[in-house]
């Protein structure tokens, strides 16, 4: 059946689970008797010959899955059934539930908003023409992956790693990179720090910038490394408000992914990529690092 016959019989699940079987099968019994008297040819008022007959076939269904004496079983299955919509929340509690829902969204909302702002704020990104020094370390080196490098030329190897880069902070706080294919460390002054996320909580390929692949644009056999788009490491704004900035965190930590501004500004978010290292180092070791007149 697809109603459950305790509810053809008009008997509520509060009862249901109240009475004892022997009690609820009386019950059932009295309830069945009194709605066939509705469905009576010659007692059935303000109902069409068809309809009560439609009705006497449902009830008689109903009653024989919970006959207790003949299908003790089926009684039972229907019965522990019935009672297990009390735990299920009812259509008023769902609205208020909808409607809490929807509220505590707006407030997320607002949240993310006030907290991007507060970020503008206290890194001065370059929507003004302005550097800012970003996450403050010193004597500090950071290992990074190159997400877009590792998803796009993972098959390929020379030299040093291709997807492998470092960002060395020097005993005042000024941030350097050191990439392939130079590897020499260069002022970064371009570059903005606004914190990290950690791998856990977030899918990163899917929310950075990707284009069609070059393989994907050409005909022919397509070996098992295939892939279909190439990343970027760059993602829209609106992006990284929805999916990145309520876990962002001020802080430099491994297996998190670090995110940036880069002047000139784009209008987009940077992932300078997944950092696996974090060495603190001596000032020695910092002070032959290159200057520039940007610092």
């Amino acid at each position: 059946m697809a109603r459950n016959p305790f509810e053809v019989l008009g008997i509520t699940p509060q009862i249901v689970r109240d009475l004892d079987e022997e009690a609820l099968f009386g019950l059932v019994k009295a309830c069945y008797r009194a709605l066939q008297r509705v469905c009576h040819p010659d007692l059935g008022q303000g109902l069409s010959p068809r309809r009560r007959s439609e009705m006497a076939v449902i009830l008689n269904l109903a009653y024989e899955e919970l006959d207790l004496e003949r299908n003790p079983e089926s009684f039972r299955k229907w019965r522990k059934a019935y009672i297990a919509r009390l735990k299920r929340p009812s259509r008023s509690q769902v609205k208020e539930l909808e409607a809490k829902l929807a509220s505590l969204q707006q407030v997320n909302e607002g949240l993310i908003e006030a907290l991007w702002e507060h970020l503008v704020l206290l890194n001065r990104l370059p929507f003004t023409e302005e550097n800012g020094e970003g996450l403050e370390a010193t004597n500090l080196y950071l290992g990074l992956i190159d997400v877009a490098i590792k998803h796009n030329l993972r098959r390929y190897h020379w030299g040093h790693n291709p997807n492998y880069k470092e960002l060395i902070f020097d005993e005042r706080g000024r941030l350097f990179l050191k990439a392939p294919p130079r590897w020499e460390p260069v002022p970064a002054g371009f570059i903005t720090l606004l914190g990290t996320v950690s791998r856990r909580v977030i899918d990163i390929a899917a929310v950075l910038d990707r284009l069609p692949s070059k393989e994907h644009l050409l005909e022919g056999k397509r070996d098992l490394e295939f892939r279909p788009f190439e990343l970027l490491n760059t993602l829209e704004i609106p992006v990284f408000k929805r999916e990145c900035l309520p876990h962002l965190r001020r802080e430099l930590r491994r297996d998190a992914y670090l995110f940036s501004v880069r002047k000139p500004f784009s209008g987009k978010i940077y992932c300078e990529g997944l950092i696996v290292r974090i060495v603190k180092t001596s000032t020695s070791k910092t002070e032959a690092l290159p200057r520039a007149k940007e610092f």
